[in-house]
């Protein structure tokens, strides 16, 4: 039996595509294209790129959140004038997305455009921004990593999370049988979807964005130092004064007027991740310039 077949089969279940779209879809060399290949929709055109598993990686690598592991992506983007891009990393269980002019879609703006073919609460990692966190869609906050994510939708019933790092996870009903997991293939099929409404407006997806409040990130920044749990208290009696709001849902999250930042422990390695955001680029850079010297001066 062909059960490439059957799940290419199942996932165009998830398409409402009312106008025709085209893209292009980067395996990086891993288990997607074998997928993709099977993907049949009079109004989807794919393009694919880095589709042949190769374990050795020769394209850019297996993982798309990478520096430039993206650009092979844009170039076809622009090459096909498709509507979007898509990068699937090696196991294909994240996946990040360009517009019709190349340019990554943040994950916020990718929480707004799946959520229209989901029933609300929406749950997202605490590293999510201010584009979705004052946007009007209501959210439920979650500790980064599958496994709160997963037990957070299940405990709430909710049909839709999204993570700052790719992961889409999805509710699944088997029978009586309820399940919850990520799925980057799903998450292209929802994508579609809502550029496929963009589009259908006479806009398109790089319009649409460019239409949203602008903010302006660090990216996640890693630091390797040692006596972190110390550091997370020094930095909050640093900054704590002047804060709105505090949180430790995930090691330490303060959020100010202009600005907002979390630092916290990896799951899954010995680092210290920061994420700042600011409404300017003036003032992203100057907290975050705070920020690091305290963090120099601790290491």
């Amino acid at each position: 039996m062909d059960y490439l077949a059957l799940y290419a089969k199942y996932l165009q279940k998830f398409l409402r595509i009312g106008r025709s779209l085209k893209a292009v879809c980067d395996s990086s060399d891993g288990t997607t294209g074998l997928v993709l290949k099977k993907i049949k929709n009079s109004k989807l055109q794919l393009f694919l790129i880095n589709s042949k598993p190769d374990g050795r990686f020769p394209a850019h690598g297996p993982d798309p959140w990478k520096r430039r592991a993206a650009a092979a992506l844009k170039r076809r983007v622009l090459e096909t004038k498709s509507d979007f891009g898509a990068i699937f990393d090696a196991d294909g269980d994240r996946v990040f997305f360009v517009d019709n002019r190349g340019r990554p879609v943040a994950a916020e703006a990718v929480v707004l455009l799946l959520a229209k073919d989901f029933p609300p609460p929406y749950i997202v990692d605490l590293r999510m921004g201010w584009l979705v966190k004052k946007s009007p869609l209501k959210l439920i906050e979650s500790r980064v990593g599958h496994y709160f994510i997963k037990k957070l939708m299940k405990a709430k019933k909710v049909k839709l999370g999204v993570e700052f790092s790719g992961h889409i996870y999805f509710e699944y009903r088997f029978g009586k049988r309820t399940s919850y997991f990520d799925s980057a293939l799903r998450g292209l099929m929802h994508f579609a979807n809502s550029v496929s409404a963009i589009v259908s407006g006479g806009a398109s997806l790089s319009g649409w964005l460019d239409s949203l409040p602008e903010y302006y990130r660090s990216g996640e920044i890693n630091f390797r130092v040692r006596n972190k749990e110390m550091l997370i208290r020094a930095i909050e009696r640093r900054f704590r004064k002047k804060a709105i709001h505090l949180s430790r849902l995930d090691g330490l999250t303060l959020e100010f007027k202009d600005w907002w930042f979390n630092v916290r422990l990896s799951n899954t390695e010995p680092l210290l991740r920061l994420n700042v955001e600011a409404t300017s680029k003036k003032k992203l850079y100057f907290e975050l310039n705070s920020l690091k010297k305290l963090i120099a001066q601790a290491k």
